[in-house]
């Protein structure tokens, strides 16, 4: 299952041909994690207290020394946490970065953007692949030695009973669940996700503005702005994190003029500010909801509750309400933020101008369309060239409106449940003579859900979005609360459909969504 990763031309880092994520990031005006950065817009140098550039710039560009073309590992960065993302940081970091010859990536973002936003992005981009790798690798050693230990030793493992119509506790078709692999590939897959930067394996070279130009020798800071040009010419690939607010700050366009023009547009690694969020975000959230369910059916197992055989409206309470909470409510979140953000992009960049562009101090303004137009001819053409070619890439590493989500992003945060229902359900399986029906039905119901249901949850949630968008803001909060628990019954119903019927039909099922799954993702 591998993830999203950027691509680099001299593959340095290990990674092959590129995988463009979709998505994008949804208006953000009403969110906030720790508060937004300040409205005062930086440029490449933003973290010692100068406001500006202009006095850097008031020379014409000179040839790029060799010691200007600088990196510093990706690793590092994510090393110094979410404040070296923050245009407040004032601490001097100049000394982590290593003059080089080429560099993997260029690192494209505005200051103005939220820190903890970035932070997520960045590790997700670089820590994600084998975060994933790690958590199932962990997940399925515990899953062999409980099954070497149950079966050789006769150790029971401790499990709660899961409610579902049809199904008594103390019967033959009880449903048990343990937490044991859950708990050991989640809590991996997470550990590794925040501090994986920090094991020996290759690095990727990155520009980071703040660590590779010098924030405190005023004529080395100068010539290393004036060489930014120069040193995304030797840059293979260009990491764009983008809100919404991206293409209307002037030095975030001037980044894409220079690496454009001799790298185009198709170089461009696009991933949404959200998208971080989601991934991590959600990938904590799943494995702390996922034990929190357990933990609450433990509760009914102490006290009695639900053992009985068990009604439809209290198992589709008991599944739905704190479902909606916990997963669903959420998810829809990221989904209409993401949806927002692409009409928001795709209705801007067709009027983009670069005379429109933002900046803090107009004296910039000078030296970045001189350049453009030394590069490009006029502003005009290199207007129409992001009408153009960046429209044209986008719309292709977006994917189809309705596909915001990457498929990839949803199998990474979503990973825990599937730890759950297969692994855990597994090992406290009776054995008896049905077992290995029993065992067929587990790993049908967690591949149904990781691979084929949740994925079409998140496309339905997409649609439900796009066509909410557009209504006043009570109406559209009526629609939500109403129609996310809707959405939110295909869990409890495929949860009793494969426990309900034999496991050809619940088989063929998963058959007939993994086909509509393909058919909705073909492209992430």
């Amino acid at each position: 299952l591998p993830l999203a990763q950027p691509r680099f031309a001299g593959l340095r880092a290990g990674h092959s041909e590129p995988e463009n994520m979709t998505g994008f990031q949804g208006k953000m005006e009403d969110f906030s994690i720790e508060g937004t950065e300040s409205d005062v817009e930086f440029g490449p140098v933003s973290a010692i207290g100068e406001p500006g550039k202009s006095e850097a710039f008031e020379g014409s560009t000179v040839t790029m020394q060799p010691d200007l073309l600088r990196g510093v590992g990706l690793g590092n960065i994510l090393s110094c946490g979410p404040k070296l993302l923050s245009q407040n940081d004032l601490q001097d970091r100049y000394h982590l970065s290593e003059t080089l010859e080429n560099l993997d990536m260029f690192i494209s973002h505005t200051w103005r953007s939220n820190r903890v936003m970035k932070y997520f992005v960045l590790l997700y981009v670089y820590n994600g692949e084998l975060a994933l790798k790690t958590g199932y690798c962990v997940a399925f050693a515990t899953f062999a030695i409980a099954l070497a230990l149950r079966y050789f030793a006769d150790v029971e493992f401790p499990f709660v009973h899961l409610p579902c119509p049809g199904h008594v506790v103390g019967a033959s078709l009880e449903i048990r669940q343990s937490f044991v692999c859950v708990l050991c590939g989640g809590l991996a897959q997470i550990l590794v996700l925040f501090l994986g930067h920090t094991l020996p394996r290759r690095s990727i070279s990155a520009f980071f503005d703040k660590v590779c130009i010098s924030q405190t020798d005023p004529e080395l800071k100068a010539k290393g702005i004036q060489a930014i040009g120069s040193i995304l010419e030797k840059t293979d690939e260009m990491l764009m994190i983008y809100d919404t607010d991206y293409c209307e700050r002037l030095w975030c366009i001037f980044e894409i003029a220079a690496f454009s023009r001799t790298h185009g547009f198709q170089a461009i690694a696009f991933r949404p500010l959200i998208l971080g969020l989601f991934t991590v975000g959600m990938a904590i959230v799943c494995l702390v909801g996922c034990m929190s369910m357990i933990m609450a059916f433990c509760i009914f197992d102490l006290l009695h509750i639900m053992q009985g055989k068990s009604s439809w409206p209290a198992f589709l309470a008991v599944w739905t309400v704190p479902g909606t909470v916990v997963w669903w409510a959420p998810k829809f979140w990221v989904c209409w933020s993401l949806v927002c953000g692409r009409k928001h992009m795709l209705s801007t960049i067709p009027n983009f101008s670069v005379r429109d562009a933002k900046v803090r101090d107009e004296k910039d303004r000078e030296f970045v369309e001189s350049h453009i137009i030394s590069w490009y001819g006029s502003l005009d053409s290199f207007d129409m060239s992001v009408r153009t070619g960046l429209l044209k890439t986008m719309k292709q590493a977006l994917g189809p409106d309705y596909q915001a989500v990457p498929y990839k992003a949803i199998i990474f945060e979503n990973s825990s449940i599937f730890f759950a229902l297969a692994l855990d359900g597994i090992i406290v399986l009776p054995w008896q003579s049905d077992t290995l029906a029993a065992v067929l039905k587990c790993v049908i119901l967690a591949c149904g859900e990781l691979l084929v249901f949740h994925p079409l949850f998140i496309f339905a949630s997409c649609c439900l979005a796009r066509v909410t968008i557009g209504l006043h803001r009570s109406a559209a909060a009526v629609s939500w609360v109403v129609m996310i628990p809707i959405l939110g019954l295909w869990w409890p119903l495929w949860f009793a459909t494969v426990h309900n019927t034999e496991p050809y039909i619940s088989g063929s099922m998963l058959i007939a969504g993994a086909v509509a799954v393909f058919l909705i993702y073909r492209s992430a």
